[in-house]
């Protein structure tokens, strides 16, 4: 991986007494890198992240991981469009403040519809297990590499960030074979027995149905009411988001209607 430090004025000095324990991904929406990084590097731009990724793989360091970036942040007035109260994740919803204090962003350079290149996934793999993890652990955090944890612009800010559309990174975007790279594993693959489910099925949750997907919390026996039906807002290998509950539930805890 070849890490190239520049300086973008576009950041927080420090993380207001935080310590970033998440990984958020984006898409530059171009498809040049120096444009981008010409943008993000304007102090007018207001924004930059922490990290871009090159279509060869080269990584950008704008801004140190020491330093919060202006790249996803979250309001705190509900009547904002990036109220957090509107995020998909429950840590960004609990942790009520700007989500740019706690997570590191990484944006891909040619980034449609999420998909990136094998270069890039290389790229952001090894970024996280030499440079991202070990700035965790130097400030006392123990990483969780999930899905809780690693997660898209349109899972902290959905209403400028569609969720349904997918749009940043995008609907392609390789979450779970980063994942699983990371931690030295083969992607996981949904089991042959689970039903097969697509955005917009409804299903309902089946009483043997114990934790939310890849947390430790129970699901409450009343959202297990066979007379609770949830809509499918995202489908991953094992598990879907239930458009409701915004959490994210283990295919094989569900059944399809």
């Amino acid at each position: 991986m070849k890490l190239i430090k520049k300086n973008s004025p576009n950041h927080y000095n420090g993380r207001a007494e935080w310590k970033a324990d998440m990984i958020c991904f984006h898409q530059t929406g171009g498809t040049l890198v120096t444009p981008a990084l010409n943008w993000y590097m304007n102090k007018a731009a207001q924004c930059s992240p922490n990290y871009v990724i090159d279509t060869n793989g080269d990584v950008y360091q704008l801004v140190d991981p020491d330093h919060a970036a202006w790249a996803n942040g979250t309001a705190t007035k509900a009547n904002e469009k990036t109220f957090y109260g509107c995020s998909l994740s429950k840590i960004v919803r609990d942790r009520a403040t700007n989500a740019n204090y706690y997570t590191y962003s990484i944006e891909f350079v040619h980034c449609q519809w999420g998909n990136i290149n094998e270069a890039q996934i290389a790229a952001a793999v090894e970024l996280i297990k030499t440079v991202i993890v070990p700035h965790m652990r130097k400030n006392g955090v123990t990483p969780k590499i999930d899905r809780e944890h690693l997660v898209g612009h349109s899972d902290i800010t959905p209403k400028t960030r569609d969720p349904e559309k997918f749009n940043c990174p995008g609907k392609s975007f390789p979450y779970d074979e980063i994942i699983s790279r990371v931690l030295g594993k083969t992607p996981v693959k949904t089991a042959e027995s689970a039903v097969a489910l697509a955005v917009g099925d409804k299903v309902t949750i089946k009483d043997s149905a114990t934790t939310y997907a890849g947390v430790s919390a129970k699901i409450p026996a009343g959202f297990k009411d066979c007379s609770k039906i949830y809509t499918v807002s995202k489908v991953m290998s094992d598990r879907v988001l239930l458009k409701e509950l915004y959490s994210w539930v283990w295919i094989k805890d569900l059944e399809k209607r």
